[in-house]
């Protein structure tokens, strides 16, 4: 990560994606919103996220996908701590944007959680993009145990069906 203070671009792969693979995907996603006016919003730091979510032997990745969200659990509370060390209390604010696609969404709702509780950090998460986030609504409603975690980042949008959208968050 660059020096705290600077906004940072979080780039969060989905399941089965090697290191390759997602290096390849985040490559192309920063070649795409280069090309598109998106009034000041991207951060001048891109990094990703590479957590295991692969497997080495592909035909394992449909079998091992249960096992992967644990995975993501795990990571998220790793990538967590990473962040409270990076920037404690006291020190320069770091200021995350975070775009996350399908299981790798699930690792930044539980990051987010992970970071809306104690002990005090200087993170501060600005803005989140989920893109078919493989995450049940029912975990990020009103009533759901991501909720608090959602509600701290300054801003989420969902790539999504309108329909899911509406069913957990109403018109917010």
């Amino acid at each position: 990560l660059p020096p705290a203070g600077g906004p940072v671009l979080l780039l969060v792969h989905g399941y089965a994606n090697s290191a390759a693979a997602a290096r390849q995907s985040w490559n192309e996603f920063l070649g795409h919103v280069a090309t598109v006016k998106i009034g000041g919003w991207m951060p001048r730091h891109p990094t990703g996220v590479q957590w295991p979510g692969d497997e080495p032997i592909v035909g394992l990745n449909q079998l091992a996908y249960p096992e992967k969200i644990g995975v993501s659990r795990d990571s998220a509370r790793r990538l967590d701590r990473y962040l409270r060390a990076f920037a404690p209390p006291g020190g320069p604010a770091l200021t995350l944007s975070i775009v996350g696609h399908s299981l790798g969404c699930r690792l930044v709702i539980e990051l987010l959680e992970c970071l809306s509780q104690p002990p005090a950090h200087n993170v501060r998460v600005d803005r989140v993009v989920l893109m078919a986030a493989a995450v049940p609504t029912t975990t990020v409603d009103r009533q759901g145990a991501f909720r608090p975690g959602v509600a701290w980042a300054r801003g989420i949008e969902v790539l999504q069906s309108e329909i899911v959208w509406r069913k957990a968050f109403g018109s917010t």
